[in-house]
């Protein structure tokens, strides 16, 4: 079996400790906790009170309101970063690569399968795939 080799050319995070890898890297090397008060919802009724929630991150800063609304909420961290791995690849999309493939890997701890169902049944997949544009790369 041929070994084939990979390249990361752009990391994009979007997590507790962090909105961005170089804040998150650095709150990670200084210790600092993802661990806070739960936000998102009202846990008063649960033993637990904290969780690592992604805190101060504004969807409007990539993309239009209407966008936002027709994807959950973990969609729209995954478009956020994919958009900084974009950005810190310095990749040019506009050009066609004729001998390389164009991968991009989304690690995520939590992934809403039955919202990606729902929308599938819906016609509206398509909206988070072809977000990044019409792109049509070559192999």
């Amino acid at each position: 079996m041929e070994k084939k080799r990979v390249v990361v050319t752009g990391l994009g995070a979007l997590t507790p400790r962090g909105n961005t890898v170089d804040t998150y890297w650095d709150n990670l090397l200084a210790g600092k906790s993802g661990a806070d008060y739960i936000t998102k919802f009202d846990a008063s009724l649960f033993k637990t009170q904290f969780a690592c929630e992604v805190k101060g991150f504004d969807p409007l800063d990539i993309m239009d309101r209407k966008e936002v609304r027709k994807l959950d909420l973990f969609s729209v961290y995954a478009m956020a970063t994919t958009k900084e791995a974009f950005e810190d690849s310095k990749i040019n999309l506009e050009v066609r690569f004729a001998s390389f493939k164009l991968s991009l890997k989304i690690s995520s701890d939590v992934f809403l399968i039955d919202s990606l169902l729902l929308k599938a049944k819906k016609g509206r997949i398509l909206t988070e795939l072809a977000w990044f544009g019409d792109q049509e790369l070559e192999e």
